[in-house]
């Protein structure tokens, strides 16, 4: 499983979409079930997904999560500029000589998080699940 995850992780980073990466894998459940064995008939997942083109980039759920950690962190930036340039308020007054510190922790933070909810993502299945509607499977959300 852990093979077929980081194959979703790289082909994503690719720019395929959920339903395209569900199809790959299902094709790739055909040929073997154990990791060992998808490892030695189509070598590292970074490498198997290498083979495959890359398209236009998708927005993943992953990289919103960076961009607006990234976003919160510069807002942080600019309202303490603003607070001490137009206010003539010193917001280390409040927070201490760490004014910068927590933008930077935002900004690391929402990068981990983003990073992470790509990588731990579970992989999409190109069947539909026990109660879902005829004609929708997991790769259509």
């Amino acid at each position: 499983m852990a093979y077929q995850r980081q194959l979703a992780f790289y082909l994503r980073g690719h720019g395929y979409a959920e339903n395209e990466i569900a199809e790959i894998l299902r094709e790739l459940r055909e040929h073997g079930s154990s990791d060992a064995e998808l490892t030695q008939e189509f070598g590292a997942p970074s490498q198997y997904a290498a083979q495959f083109d890359k398209k236009k980039r998708v927005r993943t759920l992953g990289g919103r999560i960076a961009t607006a950690g990234t976003l919160l962190g510069l807002a942080w930036i600019v309202f303490i500029l603003v607070t001490l340039f137009v206010f003539h308020f010193d917001v280390r007054e409040l927070v201490g000589p760490v004014a910068l510190w927590p933008a930077l922790a935002i900004v690391i933070g929402g990068v981990l998080v983003g990073f992470l909810s790509d990588y731990l993502r579970p992989t999409p299945s190109s069947e539909p699940a026990a109660g879902a509607a005829p004609g929708r499977t997991d790769a259509g959300r």
